[in-house]
């Protein structure tokens, strides 16, 4: 976690880097683009730079890329005992401080539900610089969700992406994040992967 806190901090400057060595091969789109797990956000980040550009994106493509709190424990109970438990752990004042913290984290979900569009900016005057919070895509997002989820853990079905893009396009592939990759389960990816191919630039 400590790694991807560094990493989000640095998001910016790494894809600047990455569009500039990619347009360097390849000056103009239509661009095809994919990443796997924090390489989704990279590929995310630099689709919107290169769409800020002018450029066509023809395939946006995140493989087991979620965002906060998309990985949740199994069962609701465990996740309200868990916030009751540390809220009799503290005192008071820490005890309201913890309380709207969850409350930030509830009306950010509610908002990008309901107001897909909002931006960066806003959500930064109430969160960490070093959070990754995407802003929309306008256009379409290919997701490839592993079903099955950690060990104790599963995936909210659209991994926090929902609200976030005019298209979302979600293919279900066997396994976990990591039999996702391996035989028989990347055979089902490849499937999914090259329908999805067919439908850039439709």
């Amino acid at each position: 976690m400590k790694d991807d806190k560094v990493a989000d901090a640095m998001l910016d400057e790494l894809t600047q880097v990455y569009v500039a060595e990619m347009r360097a091969m390849q000056p103009e789109g239509p661009y095809l683009l994919g990443g796997f797990c924090y390489g989704g956000k990279v590929a995310f980040e630099m689709a919107q730079h290169l769409r800020a550009d002018g450029q066509k994106m023809d395939l946006l493509a995140l493989l087991y890329t979620y965002l906060s709190n998309a990985m949740r424990r199994q069962g609701a109970h465990n996740v309200i005992a868990k916030h009751v438990k540390i809220l009799l752990e503290k005192n008071p004042r820490e005890g309201m401080k913890y309380l709207g913290t969850l409350v930030i984290l509830i009306l950010e979900r509610f908002t990008r539900m309901l107001f897909p569009k909002v931006t960066r900016h806003f959500l930064q005057k109430v969160r960490s610089t070093d959070k990754f919070i995407p802003l929309y895509y306008p256009g379409r997002l290919t997701l490839f969700r592993p079903l099955e989820g950690e060990k104790g853990y599963y995936y909210e079905p659209k991994m926090g992406w929902s609200g976030l893009a005019d298209e979302l396009d979600i293919y279900e592939v066997p396994g976990n994040k990591t039999t996702m990759l391996q035989p028989p389960h990347v055979d089902v990816l490849a499937e999914f992967f090259n329908h999805s191919l067919k439908k850039a630039g439709n």
